[in-house]
């Protein structure tokens, strides 16, 4: 017996065409899963490359807000660090204020004080020159008939003293002088027509006191009774 004849050709063949079906479809099924693989795989490589330059650009944003932040926080501390120290002048100039005030308000009560005394002494001063005008008026006004002496008054508080019935050869001649009150009760002879040699000695005597007012007008009467 042959083999061909004992093998049914047909059979194999179609058992062998059954096979080749079934290995095609497996391998076709296996080259679609191995692209639906390498696809996916692809997709998810693109998707994770283009996270990653997004996560890149993101890095590269904050870096720079960071950079920002950092140069602001930098500069807000300089400005605090001044704020600070701008604070602690005002606060120091602040805790200072009181004394200084004090100070201030006790030279203020001391320049009053001496304002006070001060008006005090002038009004005290004014007083003694008034009262000395007032005697001074009195002696005059009991020359007047006596010594043919008037008087006037000038700007300053000066007094000038005029005689007349001196010069035998003129009755109506005048001789003059002016005096004017100082500090202390003082005298001051201002002026003198016409002049006399005694008139410095006549007026340091009536300052020391060695002769009174109406004794010191007497006497320059005579110094001019003189100089007929």
């Amino acid at each position: 017996m042959s083999v061909a004849s004992a093998i049914d050709l047909k059979q194999l063949q179609h058992e062998l065409q059954s096979a080749r079906g079934a290995f095609d479809k497996w391998a076709l099924n296996t080259v679609s899963a191995a692209d639906q693989l390498r696809n996916s795989h692809k997709q998810i490589v693109s998707e994770l490359r283009g996270d990653i330059e997004l996560l890149k650009q993101r890095q590269q944003e904050l870096s720079v807000q960071a950079e920002n932040l950092r140069q602001r926080l930098s500069v807000e501390y300089s400005q605090e660090e001044a704020l600070q120290a701008e604070l602690s002048l005002v606060q120091a100039e602040k805790a200072a204020l009181p004394l200084k005030i004090s100070k201030l308000q006790e030279a203020l009560r001391l320049e009053n004080l001496k304002l006070q005394r001060r008006e005090s002494a002038i009004a005290q001063e004014e007083t003694t020159k008034q009262k000395t005008m007032s005697l001074l008026r009195h002696d005059l006004d009991t020359f007047r008939t006596r010594l043919g002496l008037s008087f006037r008054g000038v700007p300053g508080e000066e007094l000038s003293f005029v005689f007349t019935s001196i010069d035998p050869k003129d009755n109506a001649r005048q001789f003059a002088f002016g005096v004017k009150v100082q500090e202390g009760q003082t005298y001051t002879v201002t002026t003198c027509e016409p002049p006399i040699n005694a008139l410095d000695g006549l007026v340091q005597s009536l300052n020391k006191g060695t002769i009174q007012f109406s004794a010191f007008v007497q006497k320059m009467r005579r110094q001019f009774q003189h100089l007929c």
